[in-house]
C-alpha cells in the first residue's frame, strides 16, 4: 500500500476474550490526538457475540472510515484480505480469562500466511523470548492499544523487508515450529516406541 497506510486484520468468531475493543479505543485515541502520520484500516473478518459491541464502538466514535466489517470469509476471499494485511491481530483480551500464555490457532495461521502478529499475551511459540521478529506483545490488560507501538512495529518490519523476504521466512518459520511432521509425528513415534 501507500507508505502511510497500515492494514490490521482481526479474524475470529468474536468472543469477549478477543478484546478487540482495545484496538478500536486505541484508534480513537490516535485520531483524537490529530495524528495523520499513518492512516489505519482495520478489517474484522468473522461473526460472533462481540461483533455488536465492536459495531457500536465504531458507530459511536465515527470510526466507519477506518474499520471494515467483512462477515465470514473463506478461501480466496479470505486470502485476498490476508494479502492486503500488514499485521494480524491475535487475542487482546487474555486478561479476561486470567491467562498469560496462549497456544492459539490464529497466530499460527497468520504466521503461515506470512503475516506478522500482535498479541495481548505471550504466545507459546515465542515463550522462550527468541524469534520475535514477526510478533509483538502488548500489555495483558484492558488499556487501549498504543497505536504508536503498532507504527513502531510496522516501521521495523518495513526496514526488515528491505533486506529479507520476511513473508517467506515467516512461512518457513511456521512450518519449522508447528507443521504436523515437526510436532505430532515425533509424539506418535515416541508412543509407538513405548508400546
Amino acid at each position: 500500500h501507500a507508505d502511510n497506510k497500515i492494514v490490521l486484520t482481526c479474524v475470529a468468531m468474536f468472543s469477549f476474550w478477543h478484546g478487540y475493543e482495545r484496538l478500536l479505543y486505541g484508534l480513537k485515541n490516535y485520531l483524537a490526538e490529530g495524528n495523520k502520520m499513518y492512516r489505519f484500516e482495520i478489517n474484522f473478518v468473522g461473526e460472533g457475540p462481540e461483533l455488536g459491541l465492536y459495531r457500536q464502538i465504531v458507530a459511536e466514535n465515527q470510526l466507519d472510515k477506518y474499520v471494515v466489517f467483512h462477515g465470514k470469509k473463506f478461501g480466496d476471499e479470505l486470502d485476498e484480505i490476508y494479502a492486503s494485511t500488514d499485521i494480524g491481530i491475535s487475542c487482546l483480551g487474555c486478561y479476561k480469562k486470567k491467562i498469560d500464555i496462549i497456544g492459539d490457532l490464529k497466530t499460527r495461521e497468520y504466521l503461515a500466511k506470512g503475516i506478522p502478529t500482535i498479541s495481548g499475551c505471550r504466545v507459546d511459540l515465542f515463550a522462550d523470548g527468541i524469534d520475535t521478529d514477526y510478533y509483538r506483545e502488548v500489555p495483558n490488560d484492558d488499556t487501549p492499544i498504543d497505536m504508536f507501538k503498532v507504527i513502531e512495529f510496522h516501521e521495523y518490519l518495513q526496514e526488515k523487508r528491505k533486506n529479507s523476504p520476511i513473508a517467506e521466512l515467516m512461512h518457513e518459520y511456521s512450518i519449522k515450529k508447528f507443521d504436523y511432521d515437526n510436532t505430532i509425528l515425533p509424539v506418535i513415534r515416541k508412543m509407538q516406541e513405548m508400546c
